[in-house]
């Protein structure tokens, strides 16, 4: 066993791991490994570069947009019946965006619509706040989240196991009562506390 220097005795075990290397590395290993992650990095923003025309893929559908605006109708290259979107609907959503916005650029219009979809999705959703007794580790978490999951109509489950509450969202129009609540409850093994709606559509409010 080798022996302790001064500064190891004086400084016990929490000492040594603040010393940097803990493992002394010959200098051409730290040279060699830094020399790799350079070439990878250089490497990788080449190719990045070379093929940068495949790496929006999310935008295909403005320049699908840009050619109905233009009247070539729902094609990628105009001349070409090649439909290249993934939803229909999101295409002509985007094409009535941007003849509406005019001179606006599409992707400021396909952000604009995703942020009012986002929020009027959040909107219509409805929430309860449920307090249940039981609720003692991630285990207890994902039986509840589990159960409550197979409710018609459930959109989300977030559950605080230190407050003892789960959060529940619900389609717009799906009944959730707090008989139908305790019931799936019980059914995961907890008894229902309390029962509330939640109030406001952000963070884990409370129940009465």
């Amino acid at each position: 066993m080798p022996p302790f220097s001064s500064a190891d005795r004086q400084d016990g075990p929490a000492g040594r791991r603040k010393r940097w290397p803990a493992f002394p590395y010959h200098v051409w290993t730290r040279a060699s490994l830094g020399v790799s992650v350079a070439v990878t990095a250089v490497l990788f923003g080449v190719g990045a570069w070379q093929r940068r025309w495949i790496a929006d893929d999310g935008l295909i559908v403005l320049r699908t947009t840009r050619n109905m605006l233009a009247g070539n109708g729902p094609v990628f290259n105009a001349g070409e019946r090649v439909e290249a979107n993934t939803s229909t609907v999101w295409s002509y959503l985007m094409w009535l965006g941007g003849w509406v916005a005019g001179p606006a650029r599409l992707e400021h219009v396909a952000l604009t619509l995703a942020l009012v979809f986002s929020v009027a999705a959040l909107a219509a959703d409805k929430s309860y706040v449920l307090g249940v007794d039981g609720l003692a580790c991630p285990f207890c978490a994902y039986g509840i989240e589990k159960r409550l999951n197979k409710v018609d109509g459930v959109t989300g489950v977030e559950v605080d196991i230190g407050k003892s509450t789960v959060r529940v969202t619900l389609q717009e129009g799906k009944p959730f009562s707090e008989e139908r609540a305790r019931q799936a409850v019980e059914e995961a093994g907890f008894t229902l506390r309390s029962y509330s709606e939640a109030e406001g559509e952000t963070g884990g409010s409370d129940a009465k």
